[in-house]
């Protein structure tokens, strides 16, 4: 099996095994008094401490939630917009898109920031943010199409406009492949997910700037500082400190050999003549996000099954819908964006892509040409 789809999971660690029969064990709550209990706390909150460090972020929090989507969520339903306004990048996730559409419907100014194939531009930062602006939301790299938006240049340029607007920032795709450095980026709040770095589903983070304040979405026996209640998901915490240390100690070394995968697979595209475009310019060596006319992204990704390889027509968590708005925004044309595919790489899956590219590409060239006629 091939499994070209890691920007929507990854296969979880072996060592996480030894985790689950550990927390099978020591089954105590955290909230509780006793003894065995406290352990338990302990090493969730060791977990915490680590996994701020392997982003650099001590100077602030890390909260602990059940996914990316909820840590997102509480970012942005965390400031009280009044007369402010809300501004988030058109290339955004979902779990921020729509959470800032509900906030306009709700009646608050929203701004949707365009972007090029090289990302956010500082000109559309000066343009659509004001000293009104209480809170900027964008993608680290873009789910949909790796493009890396220069986070730390566009949060000093926000800075400069107010120093009190908070700047949030999306790291699902970013946190263990490029270099995340959270004090060196200048950003208030982050958000991560374990299960896009060879963790478990079910867990995910906030970090959070000291001083800055975020308020709960969820209520109960006040967890995580009371910020987000619900009993702890102690082996997916463990499980993501474990992942969290691996991929950090190996960032450089892991983004190489994503970006032969990615090469290999163009190299085989181009031997074979596809007619494609790429979608975006300054992209993540992880995410390859191509174009052809005339294909239908379904069908291919169909196809490429019988051959035990895994590709997506984009995000998991976008593909029943239509639309897409990362490739809309790059100005791809309706037939383009039917015809786009995701693929996305791993080094843990080091796989020897030369054969498989030849086959996607072959598959690509034979569906055109089926419905061309």
């Amino acid at each position: 099996m091939y499994f070209l789809d890691n920007a929507s999971t990854t296969k979880p660690f072996d060592e996480i095994k030894d985790l689950y029969d550990e927390c099978a064990q020591n089954f105590y709550n955290p909230s509780a008094l006793y003894d065995k209990a406290v352990l338990v706390r302990k090493k969730i909150e060791t977990a915490r401490k680590n996994i701020c460090k392997y982003i650099g972020g001590e100077e602030g929090t890390l909260y602990f939630t059940a996914s990316a989507t909820e840590a997102n969520n509480m970012a942005i339903s965390s400031v009280k917009y009044h007369s402010k306004e809300l501004v988030v990048s058109a290339l955004e996730h979902p779990a921020v898109y729509e959470v800032a559409k509900s906030f306009q419907n709700a009646g608050v100014s929203v701004k949707f920031l365009d972007y090029t194939s090289n990302g956010i531009t500082i000109e559309e930062i000066k343009s659509k943010v004001t000293k009104n602006t209480a809170l900027v939301s964008m993608m680290h790299v873009s789910n949909e199409t790796g493009i890396i938006n220069d986070i730390k240049l566009l949060t000093k340029e926000i800075k400069k406009i107010n120093p009190k607007i908070i700047v949030h920032v999306d790291g699902v795709q970013a946190f263990g492949k490029i270099p995340v450095d959270l004090m060196d980026l200048g950003v208030d709040m982050y958000t991560l997910s374990a299960h896009k770095i060879h963790g478990l589903k079910g867990v995910g983070a906030l970090w959070v700037k000291n001083h800055v304040n975020v308020a709960p979405i969820i209520y109960g026996g006040g967890q995580e500082s009371g910020v987000r209640s619900g009993t702890e998901n102690v082996l997916g915490i463990l499980a993501f400190e474990l992942a969290a240390k691996k991929v950090s100690s190996d960032v450089f070394k892991n983004a190489e050999i994503a970006r032969k995968q990615k090469q290999t697979i163009i190299d085989g595209l181009n031997k074979n003549n596809v007619k494609y475009v790429i979608n975006g310019d300054s992209c993540s060596p992880y995410i390859l996000s191509i174009s052809v006319d005339g294909l239908r992204g379904e069908v291919l990704v169909h196809s490429l099954e019988k051959y035990g390889i895994y590709i997506a027509t984009g995000s998991a968590c976008s593909s029943k819908k239509t639309e897409n708005r990362a490739l809309e925004n790059l100005g791809r044309t309706p037939s383009q964006i039917k015809g786009s595919i995701r693929i996305s790489f791993s080094a843990y899956n080091n796989y020897d892509l030369t054969e498989v590219a030849d086959i996607i590409a072959k598959e690509i060239n034979k569906i055109v040409k089926t419905i061309k006629g």
